[in-house]
């Protein structure tokens, strides 16, 4: 997987961590970077090319924006 040419910032998970979440960052089989985030029993799971990108998409799904 390519990097998107536009850096993330991986300071947005600093929202899912004021707000209880428990956050686990690792690299998986595919050679990309899986984020987990969970709460009580909810639970949201993104990859992507670096762990910064996928920690920024990791917090815009649980608790930000719109994510693709």
């Amino acid at each position: 997987m390519k990097p998107s040419t536009t850096p993330k910032n991986a300071d947005a998970s600093i929202r899912l961590l004021d707000n209880g979440w428990r956050v686990l960052l690792y690299k998986n089989q595919l050679g990309t970077y899986t984020a987990v985030a969970k709460r009580g029993d909810r639970r949201f799971v993104v990859d992507d090319a670096t762990p910064s990108q996928s920690m920024y998409r990791l917090a815009e799904k649980a608790i930000g924006n719109i994510v693709k």
